[in-house]
């Protein structure tokens, strides 16, 4: 099974079939060889038409907007008093105000989301 252990760019615009898909990268995280089974995957039609699929089915579930937002507003609900002390003590983020600045734009962001990936999916044949 696929696992993920890396989730720090989650809400980022980053386009991740051309994050998975180039096959030349030699340095990073996304050098080819840690790349090369999702890239073989991909290149077969059925794998790309299932994947799609299943994308969709948790899109319109348990990965929805309104769910989404509903658990970033109680996990960030749930971690608030200890900002402060976060802020305080290693300056990251910079202050309360800018972690709910970031907290705010996380949330506009899951706003977004659904047609960022339908691009993407436009962008390798998929619709």
């Amino acid at each position: 099974r696929f696992i993920l252990y890396d989730m720090d760019a989650c809400f980022r615009k980053d386009n991740m079939f051309d994050y998975l898909l180039t096959g030349d990268q030699l340095k990073g995280n996304n050098v080819h060889t840690s790349t090369l089974v999702f890239r073989k995957l991909f290149s077969n039609a059925q794998f790309k038409e299932l994947f799609y699929e299943r994308f969709q089915e948790l899109e319109n579930s348990i990965l929805n907007e309104g769910q989404l937002k509903d658990r970033l507003s109680e996990m960030s609900t749930r971690i608030e008093s200890s900002i402060q002390l976060q802020v305080d003590r290693w300056h990251m983020p910079e202050s309360f105000d800018a972690w709910n600045e970031k907290i705010d734009r996380m949330h506009s962001f899951l706003g977004r989301r659904g047609g960022i990936y339908k691009e993407e999916f436009e962008g390798i044949g998929l619709e």
